[in-house]
């Protein structure tokens, strides 16, 4: 592997890239839309030491734990693009991973709307109300039988992904769709339900808020003006 300069592997179903390491010449890796996860030895790329571009776009990454290696490393590695777009990557990682590799020199491609950072999670739902009366979160919502909490997990690139989990954190439920935020507005569309296409619908459309640490979501409806906030 040691002749290899440059590797496309586009779409290449790699879920895991234990033996990368022996490619030492590589300068030019493309490993867009695979199935990379947080488990997937990301470290092993800061064996590359001649890897000049580096493209993880569109994978399953949502956190950067063993890419910050490559940051520590680019006094010794030639690594001067990396492509992140459509990745799940969490507010710490924009905030903080991101910028340190830019800061360290390499050219990081990633679009994200600001005002989505701030509705990032993960979050737990803490109550519901309706006219300032509380009222129960799983009646309220039609949660499945045995749940007992609600997560919502909002991405920089404007998707997002809600599930409802019973007292073992078993997930009974699940849908996944797009937030738009506008300012102070906010609506959230219905793609998915358990893995299965839905007619794309509105689920809630209303205003948001950040009063500390917990976000608030409020909208009229015919029964009058629903409160759901949301804690870490």
């Amino acid at each position: 592997m040691a002749g290899l300069l440059e590797f496309d592997a586009n779409g290449l179903n790699i879920a895991d890239l234990r033996g990368i390491q022996h490619a030492v010449n590589l300068t030019d890796l493309d490993l867009s839309s695979n199935p990379l996860t947080n488990d997937s030895n990301l470290q092993l790329l800061a064996q590359l030491t001649r890897l000049e571009r580096l493209d993880i776009s569109r994978t399953e990454l949502s956190i950067l734990p063993n890419l910050s290696a490559l940051t520590a490393l680019l006094d010794k590695i030639e690594l001067i693009a990396v492509s992140l777009e459509n990745n799940p990557l969490t507010a710490a990682v924009v905030q903080n991973d991101l910028v340190a590799l830019e800061n360290a020199g390499a050219e990081v491609t990633f679009s994200y709307d600001t005002a989505v950072l701030q509705l990032m999670g993960p979050w737990s739902m803490e109550s519901v109300t309706v006219n300032d009366g509380d009222v129960d979160m799983g009646d309220f919502f039609e949660w499945e039988e045995g749940a007992v909490a609600a997560h919502l997990m909002v991405f920089p690139h404007t998707a997002y992904k809600s599930e409802e989990v019973d007292m073992d954190g078993d997930v009974l439920y699940h849908e996944t769709g797009f937030v738009a935020v506008d300012g102070s507005s906010v609506s959230v569309m219905v793609y998915t339900e358990n893995g299965v296409d839905v007619t794309p619908y509105e689920a809630f459309a209303g205003t948001w808020t950040r009063p500390g640490e917990d976000l608030i979501m409020t909208a009229e409806d015919a029964g009058g003006t629903v409160v759901l906030t949301w804690t870490r």
